[in-house]
């Protein structure tokens, strides 16, 4: 492997800026956030003063509801969750729409996105792999619609490590990458054969 010299790695970032964040379109945590929650807060009313939903003299009287078990909570901005619930949390297999189309499907721990899922976009692009704390880390794979593809380490979601990126005209890199961007020793094959 050689030294990828600061020219190239911005020539080769150039092409990848489109794809600079891998964090979801939502940032981390954005599952969590939903997810916790109190399950009337989920479908009730808000006043106009945002200071919390408002019970009506029946849902004062209503007993406190436990998710726990398999259970299924919508939102009123079509949002929802679909699996596991330990009191009150989302935890093991589940399956979170998001209200703009994203879907995540995989594990769940304490509300958020920890252990081996799929997160995919609205656009088609998707992410399958470890995650802790609702953002990429670990071993993945991410796709996107113009036939990029990136398979390698992530940490606090973001490329790190080792990976290999193959970008949509069958040029390549193979080597070490650091918060999202090309950094220190790694090959790189153009389409045409050609390596540095």
């Amino acid at each position: 492997m050689k030294k990828i010299d600061e020219i190239t790695r911005q020539k080769m970032m150039s092409v990848i800026s489109d794809k600079s964040s891998s964090k979801h379109s939502n940032g981390g945590g954005a599952l969590q956030n939903r997810l916790s929650a109190k399950p009337d807060e989920a479908m009730g009313s808000h006043s106009a003063e945002g200071d919390g939903p408002r019970k009506s003299a029946s849902e004062e009287n209503a007993p406190n509801i436990v998710r726990h078990g398999y259970g299924v909570q919508y939102w009123n901005d079509g949002a929802h969750y679909e699996g596991q619930w330990n009191f009150n949390k989302a935890e093991g297999l589940g399956t979170f729409w998001h209200a703009e189309g994203d879907v995540y499907n995989g594990e769940f721990k304490n509300d958020m996105a920890n252990g081996f899922g799929e997160y995919t976009h609205i656009n088609g692009s998707k992410y399958k792999g470890e995650f802790r704390d609702d953002v990429q880390e670990g071993h993945g794979e991410e796709e996107w619609i113009d036939g990029a593809k990136y398979v390698g380490a992530y940490l606090n979601g973001m490329k790190h490590g080792y990976g290999v990126y193959k970008w949509a005209n069958s040029s390549f890199y193979k080597g070490n990458w650091e918060n999202n961007k090309i950094s220190g020793y790694g090959d790189y094959t153009w389409n045409d054969g050609r390596t540095y």
